[in-house]
């Protein structure tokens, strides 16, 4: 997403001094409302950084408070799980063709910057790619990446689940 002036890209150059502008050229972070899945920490382990939980394409941050959110929260981390622009109860659903991976780097830099300290950040599948442009930017005490997307892409396996299941893709 660039914002334009005149038809002309705008060349500013933004400082990171607020919480909703990226620091690269030619590119404002717009904030949009998120949703972010909260279960707390609920034994102690003070020193454990929150995690935050990006999830992948087609579900939201209900598929992270199945196992990992209950699991982590009992032994004592904080844990966030955010629904990406489009997805979940974050804003944007009926936008959700025009949102870009740069545009959900934005979610998880707004998300990670309303934690208290900076989180441990784990993606799932295109979650994966998401954490890894994040990371090109910001600093986090850890990543964990699982089932991340490969090089050539997922399209070989989108189209096997689309004859294979295409009531999964009628929702």
């Amino acid at each position: 997403m660039q914002e334009h002036v005149g038809g002309q890209r705008l060349r500013a150059v933004l400082r990171a001094s607020g919480p909703f502008y990226a620091s690269s050229p030619a590119r404002i972070m717009k904030s949009r409302q998120l949703h972010v899945l909260h279960r707390p920490a609920r034994a102690v382990r003070p020193a454990a950084p929150p995690l935050l939980f990006v999830h992948g394409g087609y579900v939201s941050s209900a598929c992270w408070d199945v196992f990992f959110l209950p699991w982590f929260s009992r032994r004592g981390f904080d844990c966030h799980a955010l629904d990406l622009s489009g997805h979940g109860d974050s804003e944007g659903r009926r936008q959700l063709d025009s949102f870009g991976l740069d545009d959900y780097v934005d979610d998880l830099r707004q998300a990670a910057r309303d934690l208290p300290r900076p989180p441990i950040v784990i993606g799932h599948s295109m979650g994966t790619v998401v954490v890894e442009r994040y990371l090109e930017k910001e600093v986090a005490p850890a990543a964990i990446l699982l089932s991340p997307v490969p090089p050539t892409g997922i399209f070989g396996a989108t189209l096997s689940l689309a004859f294979s299941h295409p009531e999964f893709f009628g929702h």
